[in-house]
């Protein structure tokens, strides 16, 4: 077995692909590391309608992403890649310039999240001036148009966050995900022997 650490780079690609796999499966297309304009200016995920005419169905979303729209910008940040105060109006500026290239007038189908693994105090601190408002434990609404969120998902309560977002976690979120994969006898011996 390996004792290399995945990259910042290798975490945001599995916590993308597993993301990607939920939004699909409640109907979205996604692009990932979508251009907006010449490199490095590129969206980690855009969650956004298949077809023009297409509703979206959001019961068979799991309640983090309730608040979803048609069009969705999405910034990832892993455990290993902090989100910076500096990474929120840059946010704010992909959202624009998905809707200018995309032709997107209607600012009230779109929604634009910084999807963290964690909130350092500072930046806390930081958004209460940025315009966010702290809806619950993890989670942050800017309600100006268009909306923006900031979600820590390792801090938002346990029944909000999907279980592929579990396995990103704390350790004992981790855990618990893992485990519940396994019958009784092999989670016995998986717990002693890895924890």
């Amino acid at each position: 077995m390996s004792t290399e650490r995945a990259t910042p780079k290798q975490f945001e690609a599995r916590l993308i692909q597993l993301l990607t796999w939920r939004f699909k499966k409640s109907g979205f297309s996604v692009l990932d590391h979508h251009k907006v304009g010449e490199l490095p200016l590129e969206i980690d995920m855009v969650a956004m309608p298949p077809e023009p005419e297409w509703i979206p169905d959001f019961d068979k979303f799991p309640r983090l992403f309730e608040y979803f729209r048609r069009y969705n910008i999405i910034e990832v940040k892993t455990e290993q890649d902090r989100l910076e105060v500096a990474d929120l109006p840059k946010l704010m500026a992909y959202g624009w310039m998905y809707m200018a290239k995309n032709e997107i007038v209607n600012v009230s189908e779109i929604t634009m999240t910084a999807l963290v693994h964690h909130l350092p105090p500072a930046l806390i601190e930081a958004l209460s001036l940025l315009g966010f408002v702290r809806l619950m434990q993890g989670i942050y609404l800017r309600e100006s148009a268009p909306v923006a969120y900031v979600i820590s998902f390792s801090d938002a309560p346990e029944e909000l966050v999907p279980e592929e977002l579990r396995a990103f976690c704390d350790a004992v979120r981790r855990r618990q995900t893992f485990l519940a994969c396994h019958g009784d006898q092999e989670k016995a011996l998986i717990a002693e022997t890895i924890f």
